[in-house]
């Protein structure tokens, strides 16, 4: 999953929403690797698993890594993404973006 804003969208106050599937083909623990420059609530199986972004050194930006157990089967990730369009003390203005991708072992799996 991957989003970068476009020029033609409004600048402020935008929300974007997600929604992918990927399938376990048994029991097994994966890694879910997620950055954005804006808010953001990501939610596995209905279950709210995250928020972000944590904070980082702009020059340095750090991606959060969840380590989960799953059993087998079709599993759907969903994230909302609240693009403020302003700069705050927490976050300078950073051109808005979403990165998360799913790991098994060393093979990215398709969301």
């Amino acid at each position: 999953m991957f989003w970068i804003h476009r020029e033609d969208q409004p600048q402020k106050d935008v929300y974007v929403a997600f929604r992918g599937v990927f399938e376990l083909a048994e029991h097994g623990q994966i890694e879910l690797h997620t950055l954005g420059a804006s808010w953001y609530g990501l939610w596995l199986d209905d279950e709210l698993l995250l928020d972000g972004p944590p904070r980082h050194d702009r020059r340095h930006p750090e991606y959060q890594v969840n380590r989960l157990a799953l059993a087998a089967g079709r599993h759907v990730l969903a994230v909302q993404v609240h693009e403020i369009g302003e700069r705050t003390e927490r976050h300078p203005y950073i051109e808005p973006f979403l990165y998360c991708r799913v790991l098994k072992g060393a093979e990215e799996l398709p969301v």
